[in-house]
């Protein structure tokens, strides 16, 4: 009962359970001081982790908002952590609004990690220069499991960038073969000289030991000893005889070297390998090579590749593969018939050019459409050896146009289903009223906008758009006529939108203009990637403008230049505006009228042979507009298909120049050398002609001599 007392047994019994309570709390309260212990410690860990990190980390908030970084972060980006906190990725870094937002916002959504993903753009610690970064993003989640921050870790990779791209052009653009051999003297890496020069594709030269396949068995010995003599650090100029692999031999000069560590131990070792034989018919053939291969690539998208006649791939570079899963040089040595066997459409178009028609097509591989050149080549005989290939990723443009075409489909569809904004202008009273979808368009309130003349003239806030009302009257005052026109406009939030309208009158019977009505269209969406497709080519233009040698085009027919790029017209010295046509070319260049018509009628029967080897010019003599001379090396690349003529220039002054200088000096030497040589013999007759004189004079005493003897005698 509650209200009688308690036996003292009941007493001690709850004194055993309040005391197995306060055992279980004390050591629920143990527990908890050794899990904020723990926490503090974690907190310590984590924050020496982050400080003491070697590369950049970072977190933010699901509003992509700064909430903690590191010191090595904070360098890489410039401004203060302070400065970071609480500021957006896109306050921070402005062009994050391209690459790190979507991946923001696709992590937050789908717990996605994104890991090694290059970046490249200008950092406010580094204005102006371009700065290469590999970032690894992760989500962060909270207690509910799901992504509530995003974390990530980031390394400048700008040195090593520069130095894989200046080490693999360097190597890949020398004329001579290049090698580079480990330490047990197989091969690591060669370039695209040293494989034609043998005729071994790379692939099949890298990872190949010693004796290598270019080696002949009869100079094994030979070369094995100066390799034994290389590695013992012993560096010099060695000429040795190499094996084409078609069995010729050829004479080479190589020059090796090692390439030590920090401590000076061997890394591995190079050699430049030099062609010796025909040295100026190979020299010209690389020339001709480079310089097709540079008029062909214009920017990083596209692909260039050579197809010998049994349909094997001689040449494929071009960072553009990498988007259909190949490395430049991967498949040189392949057939292009194997590679592709399931794209049975591009391989017809592939054999109508090797036998012998030029195309230009679209085709989708692996998911990306490209544009493709296809012209076939031949040999000195006229006979078809393969086709030079370019092909120019346009997927961006094709999604663009698919978006385009989705966009008039969306209009058509709207447009059956009384969804197309329109409006009504009473140009009495100067009312006007629209329909729910152009408040939709112009994202404005019905509620809180009021559509008026100049309420509407206030969201196009720029001079040229202001006077569209007074157009829209005359025009229909005039002609009665209906139109159309497009209009910018101002969004709420500041950004720029783009409309097209349509409009008619319609009149009283006296006559008068009393209302225009008309349609509304969002055309946002195709004006900006007009504008990105303006700006694309802009970006073609600056890449011509900045390339190392000149390059111009003109039609073949008229000779009027089409086109001239900025080292044309410094090579040779007269502006665009001048040379407008092949014949203004010759007068300026060439202002010696003998020497024009001499060179005028050599160009042009090499042109009109169809040799490409003729149409290269290693010393044309100009006089630029300041009437300064100069040596040029021309050379032109026809396209009769498309009536153009590539012409290509590069400045040889100083070499040409050079070159004569030690012809002359050659010159003089072996003409001093035969003066004092016939200075020589005249000095020796003179001796001779002594030498008679005084053996006559001796013989003529000894005679004497025996006379004076016999007499005495007597």
């Amino acid at each position: 009962m509650s209200g009688a007392k308690k036996t003292k047994q009941e007493l001690i019994a709850e004194m055993d359970e309040l005391k197995a309570k306060v055992s279980e709390f004390e050591e629920i309260v143990s527990k908890n001081k050794k899990l904020k212990n723990e926490l503090k410690e974690n907190k310590l860990q984590l924050s020496a982790f982050f400080n003491n990190s070697p590369v950049g980390l970072g977190i933010w908030n699901s509003d992509f908002q700064y909430v903690y970084l590191n010191e090595v972060l904070q360098k890489m980006n410039g401004p203060s952590i302070e400065d970071h906190i609480g500021k957006s990725v896109t306050e921070i870094l402005p062009e994050a609004d391209k690459i790190i937002v979507p991946l923001f916002k696709e992590i937050l959504q789908s717990g996605k990690s994104f890991l090694n993903v290059e970046l490249k753009g200008e950092v406010p610690s580094s204005p102006g220069e371009i700065r290469h970064f590999l970032a690894s993003y992760f989500p962060i989640s909270g207690i509910s499991q799901k992504p509530e921050m995003i974390g990530a870790i980031i390394w400048d990779i700008t040195d090593k960038k520069r130095a894989e791209a200046f080490n693999s052009k360097l190597i890949e653009a020398m004329q001579d073969g290049f090698s580079i051999l480990d330490t047990s003297g197989k091969h690591i890496e060669v370039n695209s000289s040293l494989a034609k020069m043998t005729g071994f594709s790379k692939k099949e030269l890298i990872g190949t030991k010693a004796p290598h396949p270019y080696w002949p068995p009869e100079e094994v010995e030979t070369i094995e000893q100066a390799f034994k003599e290389t590695i013992k650090g012993n560096f010099c100029e060695l000429d040795l005889v190499f094996m084409r692999k078609n069995g010729e031999r050829f004479p080479v000069k190589v020059t090796p070297s090692q390439l030590l560590d920090e401590k000076g131990n061997v890394v591995s070792f190079f050699a430049t390998v030099k062609d010796v034989s025909e040295q100026k018919k190979a020299y010209e053939k690389l020339k001709e090579s480079e310089e097709k291969f540079k008029t062909l690539v214009t920017n990083n998208e596209e692909i260039v590749y050579i197809i010998d006649k049994d349909g094997k791939f001689v040449l494929s570079e071009g960072k553009g593969l990498t988007k259909i899963g190949i490395e430049p040089g991967q498949v040189v040595g392949q057939s292009v018939f194997e590679l592709y066997k399931d794209y049975p459409e591009m391989l017809i178009d592939i054999k109508k050019a090797l036998e012998g028609e030029t195309l230009t097509i679209e085709h989708k591989v692996s998911g990306q459409y490209f544009r493709n050149w296809y012209s076939p080549y031949g040999n000195i005989n006229g006979e078809i050896i393969g086709l030079l290939g370019l092909s120019v990723n346009i997927t961006e443009k094709k999604i663009i146009e698919e978006s385009l075409i989705d966009s008039e489909k969306k209009l058509r569809d709207a447009q059956n289903m009384a969804g197309l904004g329109f409006w009504f202008w009473n140009v009495k009273t100067g009312e006007v009223e629209w329909s729910e979808e152009v408040y939709k368009i112009f994202k404005l309130n019905p509620e809180t906008f009021t559509p008026q003349i100049d309420s509407i003239q206030a969201l196009s806030p720029w001079p040229v758009e202001h006077n569209r009302d007074k157009e829209l009257i005359e025009k229909l005052l005039g002609s009665k006529e209906s139109g159309e026109y497009e209009q910018r406009f101002l969004f709420p939030d500041g950004g720029i939108g783009y409309y097209y309208s349509t409009y008619h009158g319609i009149y009283n019977e006296k006559d008068e203009l009393i209302f225009i009505k008309g349609t509304v269209q969002d055309i946002t969406k195709r004006k900006l990637a007009e504008i990105e497709l303006q700006n694309r080519n802009n970006y073609i233009e600056s890449i011509l403008n900045n390339l190392p040698i000149g390059i111009g085009v003109n039609t073949i027919d008229d000779g009027d230049v089409k086109y001239l790029n900025t080292k044309f017209e410094e090579i040779y010295g007269c502006p665009k505006n001048i040379l407008t046509n092949i014949s203004i070319f010759f007068d300026q260049v060439f202002p010696d009228v003998e020497y024009r018509k001499k060179m005028k009628t050599q160009i042009t029967e090499d042109m009109e042979s169809g040799d490409p080897e003729r149409m290269v010019w290693d010393n044309l003599k100009i006089v630029t507009d300041k009437g300064e001379e100069r040596r040029v090396k021309a050379y032109n690349i026809p396209l009769l298909d498309q009536n153009l003529m590539i012409s290509t220039a590069q400045d040889v002054t100083a070499q040409k120049l050079a070159e004569e200088e030690l012809m002359l000096y050659k010159e003089n030497l072996e003409k001093l050398v035969a003066e004092r040589t016939l200075e020589l013999k005249h000095k020796n007759k003179e001796l001779d002609d002594a030498m008679k004189v005084f053996v006559g004079r001796e013989m003529l005493i000894k005679k004497l001599e025996d006379k004076i003897r016999n007499l005495e005698g007597k």
